[in-house]
């Protein structure tokens, strides 16, 4: 089966929207794996990771790896969230990224030609680059999870913009989030209702980054978790050699291939209305709980936004990343849409180089 957002893109290219596809290949369905360690830690840990009694996640007892390899009882889609929120993707959270973006309106005009770079540092659950477990004696003390810095180099009205970003383990612990804006030469925090903003020329807002960056929290925007369907459907395939390209003539995406995955479809129902979406909709693959559609609906009931994410895989190293990949992002009420490809390695970053502080001390 090919979910029907997928299915209706499936022709040449043509308004309203950039990302179609006229042909494709399907290929043999493949088995992904983790890196050695992320499979031990996860063999290691499983049946530690502990939810409370409304299904969150008690942070100290999350040591590390997938957490939730085989979700199952009364939390089971919960658990399945967690494994997303605590993924190993991008080479286990230590990585630099340069992404470029390419915007375009429902005539197909291109109306945003991006430039960015992200430096991420995972601070817990560490099992790649050590030092393993917590990044040092602050990150265990103050439960922190990540921490990261975009900076935006083109176009160049936003050049020398800058995100960062530091999250928490706790569910009930608000994340911290700052933004640098140059032309004011200011430091502005940002709340939880600002990370429901659009990031500039894009259709994503910043709860949607890599598809998914919003907290699970009891507290914060909480959800409702339901399961709707375990079956396979037709995807595009993690690429292992970037062949996947875009036509700059037509925006069509070429040299697509498909494969067949064992899909988990959830659905999350928000329970604030003040939140910008109603409810969000995964399409997780149930052998290593990557993703690769996000549907979300706007508080009227309409599809609102669409990510679909393509990954790149390494066999050799055993990592799902974006690395030769081309993402998908649909805005279906302003009917603009985003093509997002990416480059990334591994790195090793201090706290200051993930820091605004440091970014500024460094421009």
């Amino acid at each position: 089966m090919i979910h029907p957002e997928i299915y209706n893109r499936i022709k040449p290219g043509a308004p309203p929207y950039a990302g179609n596809f006229s042909e494709f290949e399907i290929i043999p369905t493949r088995q992904y794996y983790w890196a050695l360690p992320i499979s031990e830690a996860t063999k290691k840990n499983m049946g530690k990771t502990k939810l409370d009694k409304k299904g969150y996640m008690i942070p100290e007892t999350w040591e590390g790896g997938i957490p939730f390899p085989r979700p199952s009882g009364e939390f089971k889609t919960q658990e399945m969230m967690y494994n997303i929120e605590k993924r190993y993707t991008q080479y286990g959270g230590d990585f630099y990224m340069l992404g470029y973006f390419l915007a375009f309106s429902k005539n197909l005009k291109q109306d945003f030609n991006g430039l960015a770079e992200v430096r991420h540092l995972n601070l817990a659950g560490r099992l790649l680059i050590p030092p393993y477990g917590f990044f040092d004696e602050r990150a265990k003390k103050a439960g922190e999870f990540n921490a990261f810095v975009t900076n935006f180099l083109a176009p160049r009205d936003t050049s020398g913009l800058a995100q960062s970003a530091i999250y928490y383990l706790d569910p009930q612990k608000f994340d911290q989030l700052m933004v640098y804006v140059p032309s004011l030469r200011r430091v502005r925090k940002m709340t939880a209702t600002d990370s429901q903003d659009p990031i500039m020329g894009i259709d994503v807002i910043y709860d949607d980054n890599e598809g998914w960056y919003q907290k699970l929290s009891p507290v914060r925007y909480p959800y409702k978790f339901e399961l709707i369907e375990e079956r396979e459907y037709l995807v595009r395939a993690p690429s292992i050699d970037g062949a996947e390209y875009i036509d700059s003539k037509t925006t069509e995406l070429k040299n697509v291939r498909m494969e067949r995955r064992p899909i988990y479809v959830i659905k999350l129902k928000q329970l604030d209305p003040n939140y910008v979406y109603s409810e969000r909709i995964f399409f997780i693959d149930k052998e290593n709980f990557t993703y690769y559609l996000v549907l979300n609906y706007d508080q009227k009931g309409r599809l609102y936004r669409s990510t679909e994410q393509n990954w790149g895989w390494n066999p050799e190293m055993g990592m799902i990343s974006w690395s030769g990949n081309i993402i998908v992002a649909r805005d279906h009420v302003d009917h603009h849409s985003t093509l997002l490809s990416y480059y990334v390695i591994p790195a090793y970053y201090s706290r200051g180089e993930v820091s605004i502080e440091g970014f500024i001390k460094a421009k």
